[in-house]
């Protein structure tokens, strides 16, 4: 991810006025999602490509309340989530 500047800032601000933003940050989620979905089923997580959207999502959310905040909580809370939820997805065929 880019360092500083959430994806989601940009289209959060820009992707409304530009189609090219817009394209560009649809390429970079995408980019992200098949990356994280391709990571998770090498993992043997369960419903793979919908955990990279959830994933995705929180990480991203947690950058923008780490901007808000001036601090790394939220970003240490989810990544402690995510260990949790991606272990439970692991297990769940087992």
């Amino acid at each position: 991810m880019t360092r500083g500047c959430p994806v989601a800032t940009v289209a959060l601000e820009a992707s409304a006025e530009s189609p090219q933003v817009r394209t560009a940050c649809d390429d970079a989620y995408r980019s992200w999602l098949r990356q994280l979905t391709t990571k998770f089923e090498e993992w043997g997580v369960t419903r793979a490509e919908q955990r990279a959207v959830a994933a995705l999502s929180m990480l991203e959310g947690a950058l923008l309340l780490c901007r808000v905040q001036r601090g790394l909580t939220p970003l240490q809370t989810v990544a402690d989530q995510l260990v949790e939820l991606l272990t439970a997805a692991r297990t769940e065929e087992s």
